[in-house]
């Protein structure tokens, strides 16, 4: 079902990660690494301790996911050294805020958040509306927030452990 459901994202936007489809077949935690080699996906499920809330905040903005990579790639082909720090970085979150999900450490999978959204601004894949709701759901609290999928809009997810945080910051973005 995974490999039909990339199939079609493919047909549509080109260039898919794999990781929408993933997220949708599996669910719940899960990490995904994408073999560049052209072999199998990396695709391992997590389990918590208990669920954890969060806040999904739409942008209001589409963008197409072959644009937003092609502009990626160029910045790249640019820099190749930035760009390789920038992933050495990104792996270097990834494992941390793995660890941290795994302990149910959300103060920390919040602060990895952060950082990521950091990177993803580097990259130039963020947008100042994501930026503004990102700025604002910290302020009122919550553990992190960054963009969630293609960037440049769509959706930032927001980490607010607890229902009345959850509603604080729902209410606020």
């Amino acid at each position: 079902i995974n490999e039909i459901a990339y199939l079609a994202e493919e047909a549509g936007t080109g260039t898919p990660s794999g990781i929408d489809n993933t997220s949708s077949v599996y669910g719940g935690f899960l990490t995904f690494e994408k073999n560049l080699e052209e072999g199998a996906n990396k695709i391992e499920r997590l389990s918590v301790k208990e669920p954890v809330e969060i806040v999904l905040a739409s942008t209001g903005i589409t963008q197409e996911t072959k644009v937003v990579v092609g502009d990626v790639r160029e910045k790249k082909e640019e820099d190749e050294a930035w760009f390789e720090n920038v992933c050495k970085e990104y792996k270097e979150i990834y494992s941390r805020g793995l660890e941290a999900i795994k302990n149910g450490d959300w103060k920390s999978v919040g602060e990895q958040m952060n950082k990521n959204q950091e990177l993803l601004e580097q990259i130039t894949v963020s947008c100042k509306e994501i930026e503004d709701i990102v700025k604002l759901a910290r302020e009122e609290g919550a553990f992190g927030a960054k963009l969630t999928g293609t960037g440049r809009g769509g959706y930032v997810l927001i980490l607010t452990p607890g229902k009345e945080l959850q509603e604080k910051v729902a209410k606020a973005v």
